[in-house]
């Protein structure tokens, strides 16, 4: 699989670069389907974005190489450890010109390179399937990040993106106590919907489709979720 898949026209930094991680130990956690959508509202948003998938299976990439060249441009990268490089020597190939850089990490991550992760970002987005098992797996990440060396001491913000939150499922409840526990204040959900998964096999994002009725739930909850990350980042 190609890794460069968009090059940028742009040749001077206009705006600092702000930096995305999302993260969860669990593997089916939702991770490319935040990375996706969020990397695609921001490049609709305007902003130089750069998508890296440091997951071998390389599901962001995938979606990437489907999407039309009639989207805004997405840079992507890959970040999945190679024996030929340095863990993280991916972010010495990051585009300078780059204002967003969204980070898919690997399902399974360890905690010496979670720390690493952390250290070079400025908010962690934290996906979480409604699910007994979900919780309890994502409870002991965040606990990992809490106790990290990285996280300590700084003021750089978590927010846990409920993947397929039905409010009618039995989990939604358990999941906002499981928030509440663990003092994180805000959640973002994003509703279980077949668009998410059309938006995959097409390598779009909820926000580029065309606004109907049918999709206003959908794309209401992603432009809460990017609404609240600029909010974070800025300030």
């Amino acid at each position: 699989m190609t890794s460069e898949v968009r090059i940028y026209q742009r040749e001077e930094v206009s705006k600092p670069c702000k930096r995305v991680l999302i993260a969860n130990s669990k593997g089916g956690s939702g991770k490319s389907t935040v990375a996706t959508n969020l990397a695609a509202a921001f490049a609709r948003r305007e902003y130089e974005t750069t998508l890296v998938d440091c997951d071998p299976q390389e599901t962001s990439l995938f979606w990437l190489n489907q999407r039309s060249g009639k989207q805004p441009i997405i840079h992507g990268m890959s970040g999945a450890p190679q024996p030929s490089r340095t863990t993280l020597d991916w972010f010495l190939r990051v585009p300078r010109t780059t204002e967003r850089l969204v980070i898919d990490s690997p399902g399974g991550i360890d905690v010496a390179r979670l720390a690493s992760m952390i250290d070079k970002v400025d908010l962690i987005l934290v996906p979480l399937l409604p699910s007994t098992i979900d919780i309890h797996a994502t409870t002991e990440f965040i606990k990992n990040i809490f106790l990290s060396g990285a996280y300590r001491n700084t003021d750089k913000k978590i927010f846990v993106v409920g993947i397929r939150v039905h409010r009618r499922n039995k989990y939604f409840h358990q999941l906002n106590r499981f928030l509440r526990a663990s003092k994180i204040s805000e959640i973002i959900h994003l509703p279980d919907s077949y668009v998410f998964l059309r938006c995959a096999d097409e390598g779009l994002g909820v926000v580029d489709l065309d606004p109907n009725s049918r999709i206003r739930r959908e794309q209401q909850a992603v432009e809460n979720l990017v609404e609240t990350v600029e909010a974070a980042l800025n300030d």
